[in-house]
């Protein structure tokens, strides 16, 4: 008898929760940003809030590089998938090199390292992945964004673009 109910209980929680989910995904969707083709810059439509707004004629970019540094969202390294760490986000993968400064008294030099930082300008697109859901009893669609990844433009020595790369990717 006390192997039916337990059994009976499980077959009664199991329909429960299956029963509980009418959500089921439709499709995954990556889209490209770019700056020629989006607005890029903020401009609220609601003139009450873009009279007290600090965001006004910021790019997207900038507001998520802002948001990162803060610590208000966490970026990964697209390769490894590893969190960066919000106080090294400008300088993260960024060259190095050396060079020569002439001491105070400029009768010496010393060696130093120059660390190049971020150039927020060269953000150019952002990838953004959307997973599309339905609800299967009342037929209605949601969308939510799953990631985002900034692309910054890479250049020749020469100064030619010659595509883009992944700066890094925010999960939501």
């Amino acid at each position: 008898m006390p192997k039916y109910f337990v059994t009976l209980l499980v077959m009664v929680f199991c329909c429960h929760c299956s029963a509980q989910n009418f959500t089921i995904l439709i499709r995954e969707d990556t889209t490209l940003l770019s700056a020629e083709n989006s607005d890029w810059i903020i401009k609220s439509k609601d003139l009450s809030y873009r009279a007290n707004s600090i965001n006004n004629d910021k790019s997207i970019p900038l507001l998520l590089v802002e948001a990162i540094t803060r610590g208000n969202l966490k970026a990964f390294d697209i390769m490894t998938n590893k969190p960066i760490p919000s106080n090294e986000f400008l300088i993260w993968n960024r060259p190095k090199d050396s060079k020569m400064i002439s001491n105070k008294s400029g009768n010496g030099y010393k060696m130093v390292t120059v660390q190049q930082k971020l150039d927020i300008e060269k953000i150019s697109k952002i990838r953004i992945c959307t997973v599309w859901y339905i609800n299967t009893i009342n037929g209605k669609m949601y969308s939510k964004i799953k990631w985002a990844e900034l692309l910054e433009d890479v250049y020749t020595s020469s100064g030619v673009n010659i595509g883009v790369k992944g700066l890094c990717r925010i999960y939501y």
